[in-house]
């Protein structure tokens, strides 16, 4: 059974990755589920100002509601997991994690809409890509809010 890492952010695209997997549950058997929220650090003029546990029960909390939605899919479909949440720089603390806990594979979420949030994703994966040692695996899920582009919408939809 292949080890799964899924970063997290809240987003309806963990939403399609999460059901995405369930399915394949029902098919075959899935390996261990990890679930990652990144949480960005702090900049040292922020530091200044907070206390360092301020700052990391600050991040934990937002690491935890951004893991919600994908717990509560998972506990549904009765499917283990474990859930991490880090800080840090989200590539590099991704492909670390995925070395952490041995995954074999690394599953994120892409929107299939505007042309903006996928040339993002793009980068974004990009970065990822270079510094992860296993497979990035993607699951194209709808944008289901459109950005405007010159009074036109590039929805799908």
């Amino acid at each position: 059974m292949t080890t799964i890492l899924i970063p997290v952010d809240g987003s309806r695209r963990d939403e399609g990755v999460i059901r995405g997997l369930i399915a394949q549950s029902r098919h075959e058997p899935v390996g261990p589920i990890h679930l990652l929220s990144v949480q960005p650090q702090l900049t040292s003029y922020a530091g200044r100002f907070l206390a360092r546990d301020t700052v990391r029960d600050f991040q934990r909390e937002r690491g935890q509601l951004a893991l919600a939605r994908a717990r509560a899919l998972l506990d549904a479909a009765g499917l283990p997991y474990t859930a991490h949440v880090r800080a840090g720089s989200a590539a590099e603390t991704i492909a670390q994690t995925a070395a952490e806990v041995r995954a074999q594979q690394i599953h994120l979420g892409m929107n299939g809409g505007n042309w903006l949030s996928s040339l993002l994703d793009w980068l974004s994966i990009s970065r990822l890509r270079r510094h992860a040692t296993v497979p990035v695996v993607l699951t194209m899920t709808p944008d289901s809010d459109p950005l405007p582009i010159g009074g036109l919408t590039t929805s799908t939809s």
